[in-house]
């Protein structure tokens, strides 16, 4: 990126954030890509005061699950990051129970880019009915018109736990070691199914303490 060049940010709503932030982040021009929970209508929060996370947005707390990209546009342009947005997802799904949470957003950072991100809304909708779908559910956010309105904005994303950064990346890892680990306890040597059990317990563990937040979100029993 050039000296002049000011890196630009764009954010999304794409269903689940896990694996638009992997697409976003080996996109060539993309600087950085933030899983996190984003807001689209103030009067649907339940608490106001209480700061996102994924039990309060699995809970129905009216964010939605965001990436936030920054880019430099020298290299990608607004236009081309839109086309990742409707390839990389269905936007006329809409998962009951869930629709907030995971619903089709774009967060345009400018007026500009929201006539953008409008028309595209609208050549979508004709692409999705040319095929038989239903039509896109995607909200297109107001843009911030000025300094202090930006400057507020801001409160519209949050970035999510750390546990959800670069989720799937983690996990192939986290597979492989499970993977050479039941491999070494079903080779039939004594040292190397030790070495593969302790791998186990390790995966397990390590697991366990990165997605403590899942489970709980999924099993708030616990």
């Amino acid at each position: 990126m050039s000296a002049a060049t000011e890196p630009a940010v764009a954010r999304f709503g794409m269903g689940c954030f896990w694996a638009p932030q992997e697409t976003f982040e080996r996109t060539p021009g993309v600087l950085r890509a933030t899983a996190g929970y984003g807001l689209v209508d103030r009067s649907r929060l339940m608490r106001v005061d209480e700061p996102p996370s994924y039990f309060s947005v699995c809970r129905g707390d009216g964010r939605t699950e965001a990436v936030e990209v920054l880019y430099d546009p020298s290299v990608l342009s607004f236009d081309e990051l839109l086309r990742i947005f409707w390839q990389e997802h269905d936007a006329s799904l809409s998962t009951p129970g869930k629709e907030d949470q995971y619903r089709s957003v774009i967060w345009p950072q400018s007026e500009a880019h929201r006539e953008v991100a409008l028309a595209d809304v609208e050549r979508a909708t004709e692409a999705y009915r040319a095929t038989g779908r239903s039509p896109p559910l995607t909200v297109v956010a107001a843009a911030p018109s000025g300094e202090e309105e930006a400057a507020a904005q801001g409160l519209a994303f949050a970035p999510a736990e750390g546990y959800h950064q670069g989720f799937w990346g983690k996990a192939r890892i986290k597979v492989g070691v499970l993977a050479l680990s039941l491999l070494l306890q079903s080779s039939g040597q004594s040292e190397a199914a030790r070495a593969g059990e302790l791998g186990t317990y390790l995966v397990l563990a390590w697991w366990t303490w990165e997605n403590w937040g899942l489970m709980v979100a999924a099993f708030p029993e616990l």
